[in-house]
C-alpha cells in the first residue's frame, strides 16, 4: 500500500512511511521539504476543495484539507483580506458578463463573525458561480486543472510591497509565471476566442 501514498505539495509519489522524515516537529517529505499529512490517492476521489487545499499546504496558508475542520482564530487583517478577494473576482466575473460592479466594504460594530451566514453564504457562492458555469456551459474541471496547475507555480509574497493587493497573505506571480490557457481550453471546446 506505500506505493500509493504521495506529497500533496510536490506530488511526489516515491513517499512511503519509512522516508518520512522528522523535522521541528513536523513531518516533511524527503523530496520537497513540504510539510506532509499522509493520504493514499485512491481512499476518495478528490475534490475542487482539496484542490485549494493543496494550494494552501504549499503556501503555508490555513487550510481545512490537511488540517483538521473546525474553530479557528483568525486575525481580521485575513477576513478583511479575504473577502477584498472574493470582491476583486465578483468583480472580474461581473466586467466579463459586460457589467460594471461597485462594491464598498463598511465594517459593522460589533465585528463579531457568525460563522453560520458565513459558511451559508460562501457555500451558496460556490453553488452559484458553479451553477453559472453550467448554464454558460463551461467545461469546469479541465478550467479549474489549468487554473489549478498555474497557481500552484506562484509564490509567497514575503514583503506586503510585492503583492498588488499589499498583503504578505496574498500568493503572487513570480518572474516568467505562465498564466493559465483559459482562452485554449475554450476552444477546445467550441468557443471562438
Amino acid at each position: 500500500m506505500d506505493e500509493d501514498l504521495f506529497c500533496p505539495n510536490c506530488n511526489w509519489s516515491g513517499l512511503t512511511q519509512e522516508a518520512i522524515i522528522e523535522v521541528d516537529e513536523l513531518t516533511r517529505c524527503p523530496n520537497c521539504s513540504g510539510v506532509v499529512v499522509i493520504e493514499q490517492r485512491k481512499e476518495r476521489m478528490r475534490s475542487d476543495f482539496d484542490s485549494v487545499g493543496d494550494f494552501h499546504q504549499k503556501f503555508n496558508l490555513d487550510n481545512a484539507t490537511f488540517i483538521k475542520p473546525g474553530p479557528r482564530e483568525v486575525p481580521r487583517a485575513l477576513i478583511d483580506f479575504r473577502l477584498r478577494f472574493l470582491i476583486e473576482e465578483l468583480k472580474e466575473t461581473a466586467k466579463g458578463l459586460g457589467v460594471d460592479l461597485e462594491v464598498t466594504m463598511e465594517r459593522r460594530e460589533p465585528t463579531e463573525i457568525d460563522i453560520v451566514s458565513v459558511a451559508d453564504g460562501l457555500v451558496d457562492l460556490n453553488y452559484v458561480s458553479c451553477g453559472t458555469a453550467h448554464v454558460l456551459g463551461l467545461p469546469w474541471p479541465q478550467l479549474f486543472a489549468e487554473v489549478q496547475r498555474a497557481n500552484m507555480t506562484k509564490e509567497r509574497a514575503v514583503r506586503a510591497e510585492q503583492s498588488a493587493r499589499g498583503s504578505t497573505f496574498d500568493v503572487i506571480k513570480p518572474p516568467g509565471w505562465t498564466p493559465p490557457d483559459i482562452a485554449g481550453i475554450l476552444r477546445t471546446f467550441g468557443w471562438k476566442v
